[in-house]
């Protein structure tokens, strides 16, 4: 099966055939909203805990907090569920079968992630055997993140947590960022040319109809509290239409917790760019894939450290797209457009304002915002997703109150207008998204002047207008028009 295939199996079949008008709709947000933060944040905690205790039942109840109430032997339930009753603590070996099974998929993935890194980027295999070698890394990577799942009955019954919250306090954001409040204009300085990273390319493998290839390098920032061993060393997978050069590149960074180079079918270069030959790199968030601190799921430090963890994750990444667009227009000539969804979209949209102090080279031609807004206070505190998930309590409880949020939101907010553009800047916002809220996403519209044919506004939610952007390609075409004009 094609990359392409793959992709079409996973989201296109389901979402761009016969039910996707039915599905793409904002009653699906609903759904998805109350399953992200009903099931797969406290599976996803689950799971982050498991491959942390490698099959130790103990290790894995010692992440969890001594009062957890599914721990606790005879904790008792909430008055109003049952007066005087007591909650039994999980049963062992339904913990065991479910550590076990994780255990089993992880010691394969790293069998085939080492095998992957030895043939992509050592002496390892010759051509011929990369494309397998990737199918069986992407194979096992694609189990593991799956074996969330091996919690389902346990969740069912008494939820896990879907946050191990451990909210940075005041004076600790403010020794890291404090005095980049100072000069906003300068928040994201480039890196000198002699201290920039070196960007190491791995061997290129014919994959379905597509030429693809992986980038590393150290990131300029240093690393969060939450960040892992691996923290500091930024990826991306870049894809190019099969034996064909590229004539520009899009680099479009994921959202929270969608680990594109981790499940199947996320990472296939779009028809719309494929049909232009235009690049796709989708770089690898901080706190994401390989880059996930041991003890977490992918994207959890950005929720759970409250204002660090955002201010840390865009502080890492915005001028990871910078060196990234230097890379791609050195490699392959030609314009760049940054973008993303969601997390990825906020990030890139700081990005696009901070290029304006960069240099030319790391400038973006053009930008992409899909599900975006310019207002974090309205996520952060008021979002759906934030509310659901307890942000606004957890960050009450440790003393940040609306207007100390306020002060360093600048730092995570655009400043001024994208060095593109408002006539190369393309933007998709959904009419009923209450994740990053429609409002702000239309005000920065409004602000930069963003309108015509490079503004789409559709009638759903956060995650329905994102997934529509897989079948629906309308913006992506404008991007490759605005790219190629």
């Amino acid at each position: 099966m094609t990359a392409r295939a793959e992709s079409k199996s996973a989201i296109e079949r389901l979402f761009c055939g016969p039910l996707g008008g039915l599905l793409l709709r904002p009653w699906y947000d609903r759904l998805a909203l109350a399953a992200i933060a009903g099931h797969f944040c406290p599976l996803s905690r689950a799971w982050a805990a498991a491959l942390q205790a490698q099959g130790e039942v103990e290790a894995f109840l010692d992440a969890f907090p001594p009062d957890t109430p599914w721990r606790a032997r005879g904790a008792r339930l909430a008055p109003w569920r049952a007066r005087g009753a007591r909650l039994a603590p999980w049963p062992r070996a339904g913990i065991a079968r479910a550590l076990a099974r994780i255990e089993a998929r992880r010691l394969a993935f790293d069998r085939a992630e080492g095998e992957w890194h030895q043939a992509f980027f050592g002496a390892g295999s010759g051509a011929d055997d990369l494309a397998a070698i990737e199918r069986r890394r992407l194979a096992s990577a694609h189990a593991l993140m799956a074996a969330r799942g091996a919690f389902f009955a346990l969740n069912r019954r008494r939820r896990f947590p879907a946050v191990a919250w451990a909210i940075a306090p005041e004076a600790a954001v403010e020794a890291r960022h404090g005095s980049r409040l100072g000069d906003l204009d300068r928040a994201y300085p480039a890196p000198a040319p002699a201290l920039a990273p070196a960007m190491v390319e791995s061997r290129a493998a014919a994959i379905g109809e597509e030429d693809t290839l992986w980038l590393r390098f150290a990131s300029p920032a240093p690393a969060g509290a939450g960040a892992g061993d691996g923290a500091d060393t930024a990826w991306a997978r870049v894809i190019c239409g099969r034996g064909r050069k590229p004539r520009a590149t899009v680099i479009f960074a994921h959202g929270i917790a969608m680990e594109t180079d981790h499940w199947r079918g996320l990472s296939a270069l779009p028809r719309a760019l494929a049909q232009a030959d235009i690049a796709l790199i989708r770089p690898e968030g901080p706190g994401h894939g390989r880059r996930r601190a041991p003890g977490r799921y992918g994207g959890e430090a950005v929720l759970a450290e409250g204002v660090a963890g955002l201010i840390d994750y865009m502080h890492a990444h915005v001028v990871e797209l910078g060196l990234l667009v230097a890379w791609a227009r050195a490699r392959f000539g030609g314009p760049v457009a940054i973008g993303g969804v969601s997390l990825g979209a906020l990030t890139a949209q700081v990005a696009a304002c901070a290029a304006s102090h960069w240099p030319a080279e790391m400038r973006p031609d053009a930008l992409l915002l899909v599900a975006t807004t310019g207002a974090l206070d309205g996520a952060a505190l008021d979002g759906s997703l934030a509310r659901r998930l307890g942000t606004p309590e957890a960050l009450a409880a440790h003393g940040w109150t609306p207007a100390k949020v306020g002060r360093f939101l600048p730092l995570v907010e655009p400043q001024g207008p994208p060095a593109c553009g408002p006539d190369n800047t393309v933007m998709l916002l959904g009419g009923a998204d209450d994740v990053t809220p429609f409002a702000g996403g239309m005000a920065l519209a409004r602000r930069w002047g963003v309108a015509g044919d490079n503004l789409a506004i559709r009638r759903q939610g956060h995650f329905t207008v994102s997934l529509g952007l897989y079948c629906a390609d309308g913006p992506w075409r404008r991007l490759a028009e605005i790219l190629l004009a």
